[in-house]
């Protein structure tokens, strides 16, 4: 903390004004210089099921949760601020969950089948760590060092959810020398993404005294036609379908054939809204 304010020219007695000036009359905890930690999580867990001599199924469960913390200056601030109290940093984590079952059989000793679902859903979060329901200042000290607090104006509307569903069937016939595949695999993507830069506002303060007077010199606002910042919202998706075939010919010891065919198609979800 100490360390930081004197590498960039900035008193205590202003820091500790700020924090005061905008707690009572904004009512928001600006935060400090302190870097909480970060944390990283992986679940996973194997279930294989001879279920006889001619099936087998297989179950996997995943979870990954983690998080590393930006420290946010300099570009995304108005006034190129060289500092920014950890009210403008921001928790970017990951967590992804997939549940993937597989089924493998041997219907004959020449024909064999594989089938496979798996549902998976990915978070991909940038939470200003006290908050995204306010906005983005930056003022002017007492030594003239610009100090920002607040979430920076890319975090006040940022987030992306994707949900995957992957199916798969195949099947295997060996005929004589020749090893025939054919499948069908289908992948469904849905995906809802917020972005909304500046939607709680981002104002430039000339002093600390403007700060507290609510004077600011500055001001950018940015948001949907409607006012609110979830019509910004991007959900669409999209369904990707393949079909192929593909023979494997073992013509000899030293030569193996191998050809087939494949049809791939896709299909979109979604609508562009009115902006």
């Amino acid at each position: 903390g100490s360390g930081a304010l004197n590498e960039f020219n900035v008193t205590q007695d202003d820091v500790d004004r700020i924090q005061q000036v905008v707690s009572s009359t904004y009512g928001f905890d600006v935060g400090d210089f302190d870097k909480p930690p970060a944390e990283d999580e992986k679940i996973l867990a194997n279930i294989d099921w001879n279920i006889n001599n001619d099936h087998r199924a297989k179950f996997t469960y995943i979870k990954t949760e983690g998080n590393s913390i930006i420290e946010q200056n300099g570009n995304n601030f108005v006034q190129f601020s060289p500092l920014a109290f950890s009210s403008s940093w921001y928790d970017r984590s990951e967590t992804v969950e997939a549940y993937i079952g597989h089924l493998f059989s041997d219907w004959t000793p020449n024909f064999s089948t594989e089938v496979k679902i798996a549902m998976t859903d990915q978070a991909t979060g940038q939470d200003s760590l006290n908050g995204a329901e306010f906005f983005l200042g930056s003022v002017v000290t007492s030594t003239g060092t610009v100090v920002s607090f607040g979430p920076d104006r890319f975090r006040h509307g940022n987030s992306l959810d994707q949900e995957f569903l992957n199916f798969k069937l195949k099947g295997t016939y060996l005929l004589d020398d020749h090893a025939i595949t054919a499948g069908y695999e289908r992948e469904e993507v849905d995906v809802n993404n917020l972005f909304a830069q500046n939607a709680e506002g981002t104002y430039s303060f000339a002093s600390i005294d403007d700060l507290e007077a609510a004077l600011a010199t500055e001001l950018e606002y940015d948001n949907a036609v409607t006012n609110d910042e979830n019509d910004l919202r991007a959900i669409w998706g999209y369904n990707y379908n393949s079909l192929y075939v593909e023979d494997v010919w073992d013509v000899s010891n030293d030569l193996t054939l191998q050809f087939g065919l494949r049809y791939d198609y896709y299909e979109s979800e979604g609508e562009i809204r009115e902006n």
